[in-house]
């Protein structure tokens, strides 16, 4: 196929639509990856830009998936932080297996990212800053909340709320020990780029050694 005939394939296929997000594919996925996030804070249409959907599997190898917020990044490592219950499901999964997978999904931007990697618990200087810049509400939540254990009725949860609001009248309210951050590092970032045509974009980084090695792949 001569350059032309690709050429004008090329621009039928992508008709109405912009040019090629990854005309050039940049080498650090990392420094990437933070222009992603912080393009989608800044996009007022797309709620919930921090959202991340966390897989993680029990002892038997079958899998969990739900939405966590994501509320660190260091653009130089890849690295995401997100905050949980220490005694939840997905908290006990990742202390047996810590390699998760992850996937940020901002319908309004067309745009998606699929992360592999291995997570470990955040400081607990991390912890406590993130934990002292939440609300009055969500502080005593975490106290209150027996995370993924069952509830016998809402009066129970609202009854713990207002015992643990009367434990800390007056004064600031704790990082409970069962509640923190988790640190997830990449080995692997996929970005993705959604077209009306369907001849999406997607290009994958793999970590080899200290090294980002990248690839497209078909949509």
């Amino acid at each position: 196929m001569s350059c032309n005939t690709r050429r004008s394939c090329l621009a039928l296929a992508m008709i109405d639509e912009p040019d090629l997000v990854f005309e050039t594919i940049p080498a650090d996925p990392c420094a990437l990856l933070g222009r992603w996030l912080e393009h989608a804070a800044q996009h007022a249409q797309q709620p919930n830009p921090n959202v991340l959907y966390l897989a993680t599997a029990d002892s038997q190898g079958r899998p969990s998936v739900r939405p966590v917020l994501q509320k660190y990044y260091d653009d130089q490592t890849g690295c995401l932080t997100f905050f949980t219950n220490y005694h939840s499901r997905k908290a006990r999964e990742m202390e047996a297996n810590p390699h998760v997978c992850a996937g940020i999904h901002w319908d309004h931007l067309e745009r998606a990212v699929r992360i592999d990697g291995r997570v470990e618990r955040a400081t607990v200087e991390v912890s406590d800053k993130y934990f002292a810049s939440r609300s009055r509400e969500s502080q005593l939540g975490a106290w209150a909340s027996e995370q993924s254990e069952e509830l016998a009725d809402w009066e129970t949860l609202l009854g713990r709320v207002f015992d643990v609001s009367a434990r800390f009248a007056g004064g600031p309210v704790p990082r409970p020990s069962h509640w923190g951050g988790y640190v997830l590092t990449p080995r692997s970032i996929e970005f993705w780029v959604g077209r009306k045509s369907r001849i999406h974009e997607r290009v994958l980084y793999e970590k080899n050694h200290d090294a980002w090695v990248n690839k497209r792949l078909y949509p």
